[in-house]
């Protein structure tokens, strides 16, 4: 499995949004602080709204903030609501014409995305902070 740019930005997105707890953070601060497009930006969250991981707050001090708990979003959430995917369908399309090739890139594929699945942003957060406290000692 390969993660899409699209997917990647999300994730990321999503982990600022994890980091800035409740506060609401504009998509042009998104966009400055992660270097993607607005309007890309804007495309990305449309489906992440529309999936409930995230939510809007409109007028000034708006922006967006996580739909869920950060324990409650797992990477694969993310990914699932960016490819469009079920959480049980999630395969490749293998193009070897393998039968067998085919059958293994799938099984692959599903176990990758079943691990994303038991990583939440909550995990990745305080793995981030765990990692700044060693680099600070």
């Amino acid at each position: 499995m390969k993660l899409s740019s699209r997917s990647v930005f999300a994730i990321k997105s999503m982990l600022e949004l994890t980091f800035k707890d409740e506060n609401p953070i504009s998509l042009p601060e998104l966009s400055r602080t992660q270097n993607i497009s607005l309007s890309y930006l804007e495309q990305i969250f449309a489906v992440l709204r529309k999936a409930g991981l995230a939510k809007s707050t409109r007028g000034p001090g708006g922006g967006y903030r996580l739909g869920k708990s950060p324990e409650e979003i797992s990477v694969a959430d993310i990914v699932a609501a960016i490819e469009h995917r079920s959480r049980q369908t999630a395969n490749c399309e293998s193009k070897t014409g393998t039968d067998k090739l085919d059958h293994a890139w799938a099984v692959l594929n599903q176990e990758f995305f079943n691990h994303l699945g038991t990583i939440t942003l909550e995990r990745l957060k305080d793995d981030s902070k765990d990692q700044q406290r060693v680099e600070a000692a």
